[in-house]
């Protein structure tokens, strides 16, 4: 359903807009779950003020970006951004009085050689998961973190 959403466009085969697409109004909601919970991983934790994101994109996405991602009164960008083996992941604040907590836990194929967040080496506890690595980092969304990371594929 989110690829034919995505390649039909708004009003295309698989979006809410196309009355054709499967005379069940239940496929916007399914677009939109696969899209939060499946591909971004997104798991609020709000009592605790924190939210999980964990990205899973497949290999043929090179860019990729969303906004208000929810936690409390606070609204998030996520940019992705592939060149090569360098994975790029830029998350920030849109609205919100205070800096939400991101459990960020990004999926990247091959084997990570190489983590930085914010431009400096980060030591990560990176672990493995299928064909590739999970590169687990928490961090406070008080203004634009980026965590890049470099793989060895294969």
């Amino acid at each position: 359903a989110l690829s034919e959403g995505m390649e039909g466009g708004p009003g295309g085969a698989g979006s809410w807009d196309d009355p054709d697409a499967t005379g069940d109004e239940s496929v916007t909601a399914e677009l939109l779950f696969v899209l939060a919970h499946g591909l971004l991983g997104i798991a609020p934790d709000a009592p605790v003020g924190r939210l999980e994101i964990a990205p899973r994109f497949p290999g043929h996405i090179h860019r990729f970006g969303v906004e208000g991602i929810a936690l409390g009164d606070a609204l998030l960008g996520l940019d992705y951004e592939r060149d090569g083996p360098c994975h790029r992941y830029t998350l920030r604040p849109t609205v919100g009085p205070v800096p939400p907590l991101v459990v960020f836990e990004p999926r990247v194929p091959g084997t990570v050689s190489s983590v930085r967040v914010d431009g400096a080496p980060a030591d990560l506890e990176v672990r493995p998961e299928g064909e590739g690595s999970v590169v687990p980092v928490q961090l406070p969304i008080d203004g634009e973190r980026t965590l890049e990371i470099v793989t060895r594929e294969g």
